[in-house]
C-alpha cells in the first residue's frame, strides 16, 4: 500500500506542473483583464477575481454593463 504513494521527486514534478498551470492561467486571464480594467478607468486590481472560479463571470458581466469612468469625459457620452 505504501509503495503506491508518490515519492519526493514525483511530488516535485506534480507541484511543477501545478505551478505552470497557475502561471498559464495568470498569463491568459488576469493580465488581459488587468489591461482592460486599466483602460476602462477601473482599478487594475479589480481583475484579480479572474482567479476565482465564479469571480471571472461576475467580473465580465460587471465590465459589460457598468459605466466606464474613462468614457465619462468623452464627447457623445450619455448617461
Amino acid at each position: 500500500m505504501l509503495a503506491m504513494l508518490p515519492g519526493m521527486y514525483e511530488w516535485i514534478v506534480i507541484m511543477g506542473i501545478f505551478a505552470m498551470g497557475f502561471l498559464a492561467t495568470v498569463l491568459l486571464a488576469v493580465i488581459p483583464c488587468w489591461m482592460i480594467c486599466k483602460e476602462a478607468g477601473f482599478p487594475p486590481a479589480m481583475s484579480l477575481p479572474m482567479l476565482v472560479p465564479t469571480g471571472n463571470i461576475v467580473l465580465l458581466f460587471y465590465l459589460a454593463f457598468a459605466d466606464w469612468p474613462a468614457l465619462r469625459n468623452s464627447p457623445g457620452y450619455e448617461q
